[in-house]
């Protein structure tokens, strides 16, 4: 047993309590606050994250205070009360004390890249993040590097089907179901990560009717400009769910683009209309070249089979005068000139060869002069 405990050292401790520690800061289902998703450096997007939201927080709620440890818990004379009284009393001021602890803001992990999730106690998410944005919107000074987007989260629970609906009814009352509501139109915005089990058209079919059938006001559809945008992001075992307002005006609530001034975004804009037309055109390019392709293979698989039926018509057709006769179709009917040189020309070819048959054939004379003999010789 002593060898097995001094084989322990303090990491495997530092470890073990490490461990527990993170497993405490986890985004669990009831929690509330503001889902921020960043370029890659989660912990520089974590202290800018800080550095924002406190700020706007004392804005808003002023600057966070703090209990003093130092401050005497009990403040009666202690003689004229029984201990237990006194017990009760020392254990309310430290249950106070630990609760003045407790931040505005603290980070939780989320178990996915990229994604962080700032939990919020005492302050209201969606007032505090309008804050922040209009005052982007109005300023155009860019405060932050690492983070993109940050979304407000007002209720999050297990990413079961059933507890999303029963979740989402409970959002989705004060905002659409109330009496004093005015009409409006909406839309369901759904994202899942690290969870295949969750379907889009399943939440669709599940919220859309709690907005459009449970209430007597008249609420629309509307993807261009809605009024109110239902989110819903499943992380994992966890959904979290909130109803953004001037969701299109505030850019998705993209940081960058509401500092960013509006001849930025524009050209921006035009830049990816520019690049989506180049692309279109491209697409209509190629379709066109595949046409002519296809036209042309079209035309020489026609030219080879109407070669092939006139070879196979010129083999049924043709007859022992026609392999006799060869070159008679080359000639014209209106050319008889043309036919009457060639025969001359075979009649003066034959009068030429039987002439020198003829030549040949006949023996040549030499006479001796002074002999006065005739020798016939052989030429």
């Amino acid at each position: 047993m002593g060898k097995m405990g001094q084989g322990k050292k303090k990491s495997y401790y530092r470890k073990s309590a490490a461990s527990f520690r993170k497993q405490d800061r986890m985004l669990q289902a009831g929690m509330k606050g503001i889902l921020i998703t960043c370029s890659g450096n989660e912990s520089k997007c974590v202290i800018e994250a800080y550095n924002l939201l406190n700020e706007y927080a004392d804005q808003l709620y002023g600057p966070e205070k703090c209990a003093d440890e130092n401050e005497a818990v009990g403040g009666e004379d202690e003689s004229e009360e029984d201990i237990s009284d006194l017990l009760e009393k020392e254990v309310n001021a430290l249950k106070e004390q630990h609760r003045s602890k407790v931040k505005r803001f603290r980070s939780s992990r989320t178990g996915t890249k990229n994604v962080i999730f700032i939990q919020t106690t005492g302050v209201d998410p969606h007032n505090l993040m309008h804050h922040i944005l209009a005052d982007l919107e109005k300023t155009k000074v860019q405060k932050t590097r690492n983070i993109q987007r940050m979304l407000p989260v007002s209720h999050s629970c297990k990413s079961f089907e059933d507890k999303i609906e029963k979740t989402a009814q409970e959002m989705i009352f004060p905002v659409f179901l109330a009496a004093d509501v005015p009409d409006s139109t909406f839309c369901i915005m759904f994202k899942a990560r690290n969870n295949n089990k969750i379907k889009k058209e399943r939440i669709v079919e599940l919220l859309a009717p709690l907005v459009l059938q449970g209430s007597s006001h008249i609420h629309k559809v509307d993807f261009d400009s809605p009024d109110y945008t239902v989110m819903v992001d499943v992380l994992g075992g966890v959904c979290c769910l909130s109803i953004l307002k001037d969701y299109n005006r505030y850019k998705k609530y993209n940081l960058h683009l509401v500092a960013s001034s509006d001849d930025a975004v524009t050209s921006g804009e035009g830049k990816r209309k520019r690049t989506e037309g180049e692309g279109k055109e491209e697409e209509e390019r190629e379709e066109v070249a595949k046409k002519l392709r296809v036209g042309e293979s079209e035309e020489v698989s026609g030219a080879d089979m109407s070669s092939e039926e006139s070879c196979q018509a010129d083999e049924e057709g043709a007859g022992p005068s026609a392999s006799s006769e060869p070159s008679e179709p080359l000639l014209s009917e209106s050319a008889p000139a043309t036919r009457t040189l060639i025969n001359s020309s075979y009649e003066n070819q034959e009068d030429s060869t039987t002439s020198n048959i003829t030549s040949s054939s006949q023996p040549s004379t030499v006479t001796n002069c002074a002999d006065n003999e005739v020798v016939a010789s052989d030429s």
